[in-house]
Order: structure tokens, then C-alpha cells, then sequence
């Protein structure tokens, strides 16, 4: 039975290990630039904790929810979010089960919905769609001096779906 919890510091090595597998399975931008190791106890085990997903004590995916920066008419109180499961665990309801789980706190904390950034080139991205997540923006991303597409998807309330 998967359990949500948050993420404490002795979970970081699986954190870092299954973004590291997303990062392989991405454009060559993203392996060659890496979040540095020391960087990512600040950015998962900040005011706005990271949840993870476990099985048997293995942590199989995990959600990093932070404050959303205005700048899109309409978003204001909305949290950014960064959901990531095991390849192998894909499909059996974790990266939903997270990401109900999230907006629920964040409702509970008075914010009104998320936003959620992805690669337009990303399968994944219809995993946010089948949920409900309504695309609303584009841009054009500089990442190691690579412009990116990405897509914009929101969500007004809790994930039903």
C-alpha cells in the first residue's frame, strides 16, 4: 500500500536518483547541467516541503510544491509544482495519488490551484491532461543556453479526475 509523507533529509538520495533517471531520458541540455547535489536539500526541505510516495519503505516518486511567481494574469495564490515517479512504477496511480495529495494541502493552505511547467517535447505531459490540467501558457525556456518549449498547465481546484 503507497504512503504519502514528506521528505526528509535521508530521503534525498532517492530524490536525486529518480530525477537523475528523468534527466537521462531528456534532451542532452538537461544531462549535461544537472541540479548540483548541494542544491537540492535546500530546494526539496524548504518552508514548502517536498512529498514523497513509498512501497515497502522504497521511495518510488516524489512532488516539489513551491509558491508560483505572479506573472500570468490570473494565477495569483496558485503553487508551481515538479512531480516525478520510478519509470518502472509509471501507470499504477502514484504520480496521481501525489499530486491529489498536494493540491489538497495547498487548498488547505489557501491556495487555489497549481501550475505546472513541461517540456512541450514530454509524453508525460498528457499525464497532467487525462487530470484535468488546462494548458494556458507557452514559452521558449533558456536552459544552458538551449531555448526549450515548454507548456503551461493549471489547475483552478483540486484534482478530481
Amino acid at each position: 500500500m503507497p504512503t504519502l509523507r514528506a521528505a526528509t533529509a535521508a530521503d534525498l538520495g532517492a530524490i536525486a536518483a529518480i530525477h537523475a533517471r528523468a534527466i537521462e531520458t531528456s534532451p542532452a541540455v538537461f544531462r549535461d547541467a544537472p541540479l548540483p547535489p548541494e542544491d537540492w536539500a535546500a530546494w526539496l526541505l524548504s518552508d514548502h516541503p517536498t512529498r514523497v510516495v513509498e512501497v515497502d519503505g522504497e521511495v518510488l516518486g516524489f512532488i516539489a510544491v513551491r509558491p508560483y511567481a505572479p506573472g500570468y494574469s490570473g494565477y495569483v495564490g496558485m503553487a508551481w509544482l515538479s512531480l516525478y515517479v520510478r519509470e518502472r512504477t509509471r501507470g499504477q496511480g502514484l504520480g496521481r495519488a501525489l499530486l491529489r495529495a498536494s493540491l489538497g494541502r495547498l487548498a488547505d493552505h489557501g491556495r487555489r490551484g497549481a501550475v505546472v511547467w513541461v517540456l512541450a517535447a514530454n509524453p508525460s505531459r498528457f499525464f497532467y491532461e487525462r487530470l484535468g490540467g488546462r494548458r494556458v501558457a507557452t514559452r521558449r525556456e533558456l536552459f544552458a543556453n538551449t531555448l526549450l518549449d515548454e507548456l503551461a498547465y493549471a489547475w483552478d481546484g483540486p484534482v478530481v479526475a
